[in-house]
């Protein structure tokens, strides 16, 4: 079992398995800064992972069973192209997401 963060989530990182199930749970910013304080980072926007405080990476993530997945990503629509900073009226979203 690893632990990462990251700001969305996509199917790319299912690529290894035929068959998955996620376990998502809604999380308070309180509860996810906790909880992911020892999780690696593979946050990919420069700006994301500056407000987030964690490492900016742009590497591909491979997940297996048992791997958890603390996801921080606004809520809505997509930001246009090019928005260097989240909107003051996003709604921000926290997951902890469990491979199984």
């Amino acid at each position: 079992m690893s632990e990462y963060i990251c700001n969305a989530i996509s199917l790319q990182m299912f690529k290894l398995l035929d068959c998955f199930k996620l376990n998502g749970v809604k999380l308070s910013e309180s509860q996810f800064n906790e909880m992911s304080k020892q999780a690696k980072s593979f946050v990919g926007h420069k700006v994301a992972a500056d407000e987030m405080g964690v490492e900016y990476n742009r590497d591909d993530l491979l997940l297996k069973s048992g791997d958890i997945l603390y996801v921080r990503q606004i809520a809505g629509k997509r930001l246009p192209e090019g928005v260097n900073q989240i909107p003051a009226d996003s709604e921000i979203q926290y997951w902890q997401i469990i491979l199984q």
